[in-house]
């Protein structure tokens, strides 16, 4: 497994520059046999949120936390 994590600066958001990099980071964990990467966003992050469901990821919230962990299965 592998962690991802994307920062983008906040004059190149909502460009698709994260779909683009996930989708990347998806075919190399494949070629690599990876079986999953994963994340942790934070819950007000509809944005990134919405990418990672957008790539078919599981969003796993835990009633007590700001951060939802995100499962990217390859």
């Amino acid at each position: 497994s592998a962690e991802c994590a994307f920062l983008v600066h906040d004059a190149q958001r909502r460009l698709g520059m994260a779909s683009c990099l996930l989708r990347h980071l998806r075919v190399l964990g494949r070629r690599r046999g990876l079986p999953r990467l994963f994340a942790q966003v934070r819950r007000e992050n509809k944005a990134m949120l919405n990418v990672f469901i957008q790539n078919g990821a599981r969003l796993h919230f835990a009633p007590d936390s700001d951060v939802v962990e995100v499962d990217i299965l390859l």
